[in-house]
């Protein structure tokens, strides 16, 4: 089904099931960021299942390996291989550097309706992921790293607004500007319409 068949659906959940369907636009990175993190939560993994996990890509390859060999990461000499990254860094952290790598491309796109610059979202929400992460620790959060990956996706739904919901991000603005109400108290007024639609269907 094309976009321009996705505007004739009326029944929120064809919309919904539609965007599901067609998330195939996202980058290819994500789909092993989430076999790693399924091998990583598994427990029972070795790192080398991880690195051939990983490996099955080379741009997320390379960039992980530039990822660990950053100065943010402070490791004590140069890392060359995947599996070494993931004894020296952790397979919690290579896990979260895999799905902030996998994101990036997605998260660095212009948002033109929320008038957000080509690179501007990737930034905001790689701080906000390492801020909520050191806030986690500074609390004792029990899962650290759960915070880091919270913190890198809570703006993704503007992508996905923006790029996919075009007749509900219409609604949303002239909602914003008619009742000078914020775009999330719009966004929730408009898309908490569908979801109760659905849950009454």
């Amino acid at each position: 089904m094309t976009a321009a068949a996705y505007k004739r659906l009326v029944d929120p959940q064809d919309r919904i099931e539609w965007l599901v369907t067609n998330a195939a636009d996202l980058p290819s990175q994500a789909r092993i960021a989430m076999a790693v993190t399924k091998l990583v939560n598994q427990g029972t993994s070795s790192a080398a299942q991880i690195a051939k996990t990983i490996s099955e890509d080379q741009v997320l390859t390379a960039r992980l390996l530039r990822m660990a060999n950053s100065a943010f990461y402070g490791a004590p000499r140069r890392i060359s291989t995947l599996t070494d990254a993931i004894v020296l860094l952790g397979m919690r952290a290579i896990r979260d550097m895999a799905m902030s790598v996998s994101c990036q491309d997605l998260l660095e796109r212009e948002v033109q309706g929320y008038s957000i610059r080509r690179g501007d979202l990737w930034k905001h929400s790689s701080c906000c992921g390492f801020a909520a992460q050191q806030l986690a620790k500074h609390v004792k959060y029990q899962v650290a790293e759960e915070a880091f990956v919270a913190g890198l996706l809570h703006d993704i739904g503007k992508v996905i607004i923006s790029h996919r919901l075009s007749d509900e991000f219409a609604e949303i603005t002239k909602l914003s500007e008619g009742l000078g109400i914020s775009y999330y108290e719009a966004e929730r007024t408009v898309l908490g319409s569908i979801m109760r639609r659905l849950a009454r269907a």
